[in-house]
């Protein structure tokens, strides 16, 4: 399909009335992890690309998403099983 981008991601979900402060711990360490020299080494061997964010910035990622494949489905009409 002519413009069509496919790319495989990872992110870490919580339930949603997650209190703040624990998101934001979360949010703190995955960065800290990620930015190790042994796991930016992995990933690497993976060909991974780390992108640490906010959680703000994952959420918008995540509907623009969620919207991209919807009309793909929309389009092929594809409907829910």
């Amino acid at each position: 399909m002519k413009g069509y981008v496919a790319s495989g991601w990872y992110g870490l979900y919580g339930p949603r009335a997650m209190p703040r402060d624990i998101v934001e711990r979360l949010n703190a360490a995955v960065k800290k992890v990620v930015a190790t020299a042994y796991i930016r080494e992995r990933f690497a061997q993976l060909n991974l690309e780390p992108v640490g964010s906010t959680p703000e910035a994952f959420a918008a990622f995540l509907k623009t998403d969620l919207e991209k494949y919807a009309k793909i489905a929309r389009a092929a009409k594809i409907e829910p099983q």
